[in-house]
């Protein structure tokens, strides 16, 4: 945590500054308890403790309420003229995060939307690369239903040939054995072939929807 510019420091802020930064719960608690004496102190001091506060909340896992805050920070940021704080670009920090807490409440296309908009900004930002691409990859979850139900379908048929070779066919047909044993493995190899072949299709297609949108955005960027 930085410490503000004004050489004066307020008590609520040193006791602050007495948290370990990675004490995300005592972090919350303390912010919460004093959230209105918190929103009267001098601007420096209550934007780092928001900052700080927000960040405690992305990190427990209170999602909803990360989204609601890291909208606050980005607008008073804008309204300051901060882009920087605590050695983070605060748009794009706050971008992703908010991308990731969506992303994590199963809310696809908000997640989606957000990360476009960041690589816009930062082309280059690879975390918001590789999260779309599996943002991408989830949203074809419907297909991948199709192939896993494929794959079972398949997978049920090999079974039914293995339960009529052992029951019937090793002791009424055994010249057949090994037709039926041959019959069986094929089918488990079809079987895994088509989830296999689904699963790099779909990440290939992830991969290339995200390179496109990147190197896109790197042309506008550069002009």
């Amino acid at each position: 945590m930085t410490s503000p510019s004004s050489t004066y420091q307020s008590k609520i802020y040193r006791s602050f500054k007495e948290i370990e930064s990675n004490d995300f719960r005592t972090v919350i608690r303390f912010y919460e308890e004093r959230a209105i004496s918190i929103s009267n102190l001098e601007f420096e001091e209550y934007f780092e403790l928001l900052f700080c506060y927000t960040n405690a909340t992305f990190e427990v896992g209170a999602y909803n309420k990360y989204i609601r805050l890291a909208e606050q920070i980005i607008e008073q940021s804008i309204d300051k003229n901060i882009q920087f704080f605590q050695g983070k670009d605060i748009l794009c920090h706050c971008l992703f995060r908010k991308a990731a807490a969506h992303y994590n409440l199963n809310q696809l296309q908000q997640a989606g939307h957000l990360l476009q908009e960041l690589i816009k900004i930062d082309p280059s930002h690879e975390d918001a690369a590789k999260l779309l691409k599996r943002i991408y990859y989830k949203s074809n979850i419907r297909f991948l239903k199709i192939i896993k139900a494929s794959a079972i379908f398949v997978f049920l048929i090999s079974t039914v040939i293995i339960v009529l070779e052992v029951l019937v066919v090793q002791n009424f047909f055994p010249l057949h054995q090994f037709t039926f044993q041959t019959i069986h493995t094929a089918f488990l190899i079809v079987g895994v072939l088509i989830y296999a072949l689904g699963e790099l299709y779909l990440r290939w297609k992830a991969n290339k929807n995200v390179k496109t949108f990147v190197a896109s955005a790197k042309q506008k960027k550069a002009f």
